[in-house]
């Protein structure tokens, strides 16, 4: 299924979203794929961040983006006080996508 700009921010402020980030797939990240100092990651369409924001548990310092307003909207207020998070910085795009970055504290 294809989504345009409009349907996918739609989508998310309408409270649906995707498959989420399971425990398995947080156990198998955590154990093959640990932060390297300085690591980053990049996740494109990361919907509602929950990826990212593990990731950035993990150490990295990710970029991550989507093009639904929706999406990035429900992201900053789902993940507005997530431990390992802080100090991170909310960015939008309003060219051709939508981004924001959030930062690993050390």
């Amino acid at each position: 299924m294809a989504f345009t700009r409009t349907d996918g921010s739609q989508h998310y402020t309408d409270g649906r979203g995707f498959r989420t980030l399971g425990d398995e797939e947080k156990a198998l990240l955590a154990e093959h794929v640990p932060a390297p100092e300085d690591g980053r990651a990049l996740e494109a369409c990361c919907g509602t961040g929950k990826l990212a924001v593990f990731l950035n548990t993990m150490g990295y310092t990710v970029d991550a983006v989507d093009f639904a307003e929706g999406a990035l909207g429900r992201a900053r207020s789902e993940h507005a006080e997530t431990d390992g998070c802080a100090g991170g910085a909310w960015t939008s795009s309003t060219t051709t996508s939508s981004a924001w970055t959030r930062t690993a504290t050390t």
